[in-house]
């Protein structure tokens, strides 16, 4: 009886080894991914402050059939942006168009669709008329490129006026390049001009920025924005670095750079910080950005001065006395020096032209 037993133990195993694993050739079934539609913008005619980050839209990704686990192009993506993701050179589909772009007709109608209620924005050339990304999408002629990089990222680029269109996969981002455009390279302009916007936009991950003036070496935030206020001359070099371009409200979400660098179209030196100065820092500060100051603050960064001789204080030292308003200080200087520093702050911000 023992034998008979030891022997059919013998067969069952010998089956179960032979048998086929249960996870081997298994049919997965197709699943059509349906994502929620981002939040409608609210369209304007004229925009005072209009936003070029718009809402999420997931216009690349969510146009494929996926399978089976759904989850794991989610994961995917929050690592890529987690990661030091990098557009490098020679990355992606390049072309110069003679269409209104490369992409496929169900992607290009997709991301036309998203645009549909993004605001205009008065970019610096031509005739200073409101320009409407979709509008711009659907261009053809002139000197007009695109490129299709991975993770759903699409860049459209004006090499005549240095208009341009980003998406990263869930954003878009419509900005203005004033200068360097007009190149022979243009492939090589526009991986660059990417690489410094995912830059700004945080999406390389972390960014480690030397400031003049004994001001330090600061690392932007992953998990909010990174604000910088200073005089031109200071926050001109930032934005050098991030290649410079016109926009309105672009670096505003967590991980970005943020600097105020609307189009000169807006500018009206006797009410540009309550138009928009003001706002803008506002923001930053209910958000809770980490703000950083670019310029030393002195006699001379916190007052101008008129033709007349008549000083008054200038943009810095509103900027700065927003944040005495509310109790808080920027990050690179001490508390005891911030205190010092609050008299001549507020003494300045109270001058006016």
């Amino acid at each position: 009886m023992k034998f008979l037993l030891q022997i059919l133990f013998f067969l069952l195993t010998w089956c179960n080894l032979s048998a086929t694993p249960v996870f081997s050739k298994v049919a997965l079934p197709n699943y059509a991914v349906s994502f929620p539609k981002a939040e409608s913008h609210k369209k304007e005619s004229e925009v005072k402050i209009g936003v070029s980050n718009f809402a999420r839209s997931g216009i690349l990704e969510n146009s494929f059939s996926q399978k089976a686990v759904l989850w794991e192009s989610s994961v995917l993506e929050n690592r890529a942006r987690e990661g030091n993701v990098k557009v490098v050179s020679g990355a992606g589909s390049f072309a110069k168009l003679t269409s209104k772009s490369s992409l496929s007709t169900s992607l290009f109608n997709q991301l036309d669709n998203v645009l549909t209620s993004a605001p205009s924005i008065k970019f610096n050339y031509g005739s200073k008329a409101l320009q409407n990304p979709k509008q711009f999408l659907n261009e053809i002629g002139g000197d007009m490129y695109d490129i299709a990089l991975g993770n759903g990222a699409y860049a459209k680029f004006d090499n005549a006026t240095g208009r341009m269109l980003y998406t990263d996969g869930t954003k878009q981002y419509f900005i203005h390049y004033t200068t360097g455009n007009n190149v022979s390279n243009v492939k090589q302009l526009m991986n660059t001009r990417v690489t410094q916007l995912r830059n700004y936009l945080g999406l390389n991950g972390s960014q480690s920025i030397q400031l003049n003036n004994g001001l330090g070496t600061i690392t932007t935030s992953t998990n909010k924005a990174t604000t910088f206020i200073g005089k031109t001359t200071e926050t001109q070099l930032l934005k050098n670095q991030f290649g410079d371009f016109k926009h309105i409200q672009v670096g505003e979400a967590p991980g970005s750079v943020n600097l105020l660098n609307m189009p000169d179209t807006y500018w009206n030196p006797a009410t540009w910080f309550e138009d928009f100065n003001k706002d803008w820092m506002l923001r930053a500060i209910n958000r809770g950005d980490d703000i950083y100051i670019a310029s030393p603050i002195n006699a001379n960064s916190l007052l101008n001065e008129t033709q007349a001789g008549v000083k008054y204080g200038s943009y810095y030292a509103n900027e700065l006395n927003e944040l005495v308003k509310v109790g808080l200080k920027p990050k690179n200087i001490s508390q005891a020096e911030w205190n010092g520093l609050v008299p001549s702050i507020i003494d300045a911000a109270s001058k006016k032209p």
